[in-house]
């Protein structure tokens, strides 16, 4: 069977997504079948002016 690439497009909605936000993706790990993802959804400087209030 081969690898799981949770980037290829067609498999599912959530593929699809993942495959436009790539560069988004800080870190990925496999863990006996499952593959975890830490997206970054907003960038260093909208996560402190979102924390400033603003």
């Amino acid at each position: 069977m081969p690898a799981f690439d949770p980037f290829k497009r067609g498999l599912s909605a959530t593929g699809d997504w993942l495959a436009d936000a790539r560069d988004q993706v800080v870190e990925m790990r496999a863990f006996r079948g499952v593959t975890v993802l830490l997206v970054e959804l907003q960038s260093s400087q909208e996560q402190l002016t979102a924390a400033k209030g603003g």
